[in-house]
């Protein structure tokens, strides 16, 4: 297991950014690569801001599943979710949905149906566009998945 940490979070210098963070994430899979793991032992896993970085690099080729756990469409759709029409002052997209089309993995799509972050409607959408399967988790929100570990570790099992 490699957790990738991104610029600007987790006490990391720099500005977060859909470029800076396409960037680190690349730099990750080439660093798991590079210590002997072969590409066909690989499955992208993002949660939340990270499941828009995890559909690029699986867009790319990286992997051989694809789990995304309470994912979006893209950045402007879940802004408008939450703020209302102001979608202009979102500088990064994180177009999900239109990348997903070109993943060519097994895609599995987790999301809590109380999702106050990012709503459920929003995840269902990304699956449904993707063919992905969907673990919809009843009754639960952005931070409190049952057994997510479980959830994602079935999803990897399936896909290998």
């Amino acid at each position: 297991m490699f957790l990738a940490e991104y610029r600007g979070y987790g006490g990391l210098a720099g500005e977060p950014s859909e470029s800076g963070l396409f960037a680190d994430a690349a730099a990750a899979v080439q660093a798991v690569y590079a210590s002997g793991v072969s590409q066909d032992r690989v499955a992208i896993v993002g949660r939340s801001l990270g499941t828009g970085v995890a559909v690029e690099m699986a867009r790319r080729g990286h992997g051989r599943a694809l789990v995304l756990v309470s994912p979006y469409t893209n950045m402007p759709d879940v802004a408008r979710s939450l703020v209302g029409p102001l979608t202009f002052l979102v500088a990064d997209k994180f177009d999900s949905l239109a990348r997903i089309k070109e993943v060519q993995v097994p895609i599995t799509v987790i999301h809590g149906t109380n999702d106050a972050v990012v709503p459920f409607a929003l995840g269902e959408r990304l699956a449904l566009a993707a063919r992905a399967r969907l673990v919809v988790v009843r009754d639960r929100g952005h931070n409190d998945l049952d057994n997510l570990p479980a959830l994602i570790d079935e999803a990897v099992r399936a896909a290998f």
